[in-house]
């Protein structure tokens, strides 16, 4: 009986920290990481020859999640700054053409974003009561894409292809925090992500890779800190 009455206390007094972390508001950081399976139409940029990949266009991705946040006081809304680094996303393919184009290109992305979250306490069905909230979200922001890589021909010598440009970015998404101490959080969520389009230049055998509808399903993991 004893034994009951101390586990109950020490959950009551877990549940009661988490939920005032919650009614406090304040600021907090994050740092996650992030997986995502993503896609792409691809073409070359003013032309009407036919690319074809040497792989699928869905390929997985990852890199890490920086945040700054700040929860309202007594009001389930929190707002945040957010980085993001994805790496790397591999864009290999050749042109139907008497003579082939090979095109060899890494293209990377960092984000910025401003986003807004909507929280939801989650009942003791799922988690003692206080110690964990669900949440939905959005957020709009700019992505600065790089692609480095090269173009050849059968025979020929490879030329560099370079491009670097800025593009905006929007995302949603939902997931969960649970609170295992008054300020320590696991994070966990999934996101899709649109990221626009990236083109990798133009050298002396013509137009490079365009890209378009450059998207992504992601899940991010990670913790949380309440200061």
């Amino acid at each position: 009986m004893t034994l009951r009455m101390l586990a109950c206390a020490g959950l009551f007094a877990l549940a009661s920290t988490a939920a005032a972390a919650q009614d406090a508001g304040g600021y907090y950081a994050s740092l996650k990481v992030l997986g995502g399976l993503s896609n792409y139409d691809i073409g070359l940029k003013n032309e009407s020859t036919s690319l074809v990949l040497f792989k699928p266009a869905d390929e997985i991705v990852g890199g890490p999640s920086v945040a700054l946040g700040y929860r309202m006081k007594n009001f389930p809304v929190r707002f945040e700054a957010e980085w993001i680094w994805r790496y790397r996303y591999d864009m290999n393919a050749y042109s139907e053409e008497a003579s082939e184009r090979v095109f060899k290109v890494n293209h990377s992305t960092q984000s910025l974003y401003a986003n807004a979250y909507y929280d939801v306490p989650l009942t003791e069905r799922w988690f003692t009561k206080g110690t964990a909230f669900g949440y939905v979200g959005a957020g709009i922001g700019v992505a600065l894409k790089s692609a480095d890589g090269t173009v050849g021909v059968a025979g020929g010598t490879p030329i560099a292809l370079n491009n670097t440009e800025m593009d905006l970015t929007w995302m949603a998404t939902i997931g969960f925090r649970y609170h295992f101490t008054k300020r320590w959080m696991l994070d966990v969520s999934y996101r899709f992500s649109d990221l626009g389009g990236m083109d990798t230049g133009k050298t002396a055998l013509g137009e490079a890779i365009n890209t378009s509808n450059y998207r992504s399903h992601d899940l991010l993991i990670g913790t949380a800190y309440a200061f």
